[in-house]
């Protein structure tokens, strides 16, 4: 399906790498990879609290990336990014509570919240591509 979409756009390098997978699922996959050298930091407690609940918003966002990319239709691709982009922003909630809970150092919250706010620009465009 992914050479489906390919064909749809002159600009494919900006939504494609060079294996052919799609730029955001790569992004997301490093993001989910970052949560969990994250959630090491994490009390014992939480770690079946915040940190399960920032995985399923993670692994739920790239679901719905997963299934934007495979299905044909553009009306469906958008309501899957728009889930994904909605997931996304809990996740962004959720880092927030980690780092005022003092979970996370400064500059790991930056550091999420540019990878976060990163595949949300990506997912914009995206959408914003499949509307036209």
């Amino acid at each position: 399906m992914a050479t489906d979409y390919k064909k749809k756009t002159n600009k494919s390098y900006v939504y494609f790498n060079k294996k052919g997978e799609l730029k955001v699922i790569v992004k997301l996959q490093n993001l989910i990879e970052y949560i969990y050298l994250m959630i090491k930091k994490f009390p014992k407690d939480e770690m079946l609290n915040l940190a399960s609940d920032m995985k399923a918003a993670a692994f739920s966002a790239m679901e719905s990336l997963i299934y934007a990319k495979v299905t044909n239709s553009n009306k469906q691709k958008i309501l899957y990014i728009t889930s994904a982009e909605a997931k996304l922003n809990i996740l962004n909630i959720l880092v927030r509570l980690a780092k005022k809970n003092k979970f996370i150092t400064q500059r790991n919250y930056n550091v999420w919240s540019f990878k976060i706010t990163e595949i949300s620009d990506m997912l914009r465009k995206w959408r914003s591509f499949c509307q036209k």
